[in-house]
């Protein structure tokens, strides 16, 4: 699946969500340790639009025909954010996580072994499944400004609870200015 996380981040999104929403990123995320997908949009002027193209990626996938090149190309991506080098402070760190994560240098080589050998097919499998069972037990959350967390509740004309993640201070509410 972050083969296929890759390649959503690269084409479709940067597609869909980059150039026509003229959202200032987008990309895909899976996290096959936490079990964790993430859609992600960040600086997005369009949050309706975007949760619209994020809802539709189960249907491009059913539509799309990944090449072993796009594949290639996808894999090398993930070698690159997974084995980056790690600073000397960041290595016990590194370390701790990997052990807590049973994440041995066998599991490792293993895994980057499946990448090099997947197929298109067996990317999009993968993917569809993920999609599916994300279906069911996925959820939305969206941080952006309140007017336009309006904006998108308006277009989606759903009921959506808009809560501030932090207390307005009261010197913005009422436009005095702060005391210094």
């Amino acid at each position: 699946m972050q083969i296929a996380a890759q390649i959503l981040s690269y084409d479709y999104f940067w597609e869909e969500l980059r150039i026509r929403g003229g959202a200032y990123g987008a990309y895909c995320a899976y996290d096959p340790l936490a079990g964790s997908l993430a859609m992600i949009s960040h600086s997005d002027p369009h949050i309706a639009r975007t949760l619209g193209v994020f809802a539709g990626v189960r249907e491009a996938l059913d539509r799309t025909a990944w090449s072993a090149a796009e594949i290639e190309r996808a894999v090398i991506a993930c070698a690159r954010e997974e084995e980056t080098p790690i600073r000397p402070g960041m290595a016990t760190d590194v370390a701790l996580w990997r052990y807590i994560a049973g994440l041995t240098q066998e599991r490792r080589r293993r895994w980057r072994q499946d990448q090099l050998g997947a197929t298109p097919e067996a990317v999009r499998e993968a993917a569809l499944e993920v999609f599916r069972a994300a279906e069911s037990r996925g959820g939305t959350a969206v941080l952006g400004r309140h007017h336009r967390l309006q904006q998108a509740a308006a277009a989606l004309g759903q009921g959506i609870a808009i809560q501030p993640l932090a207390p307005r201070r009261a010197s913005r509410i009422a436009g005095a200015t702060p005391a210094r």
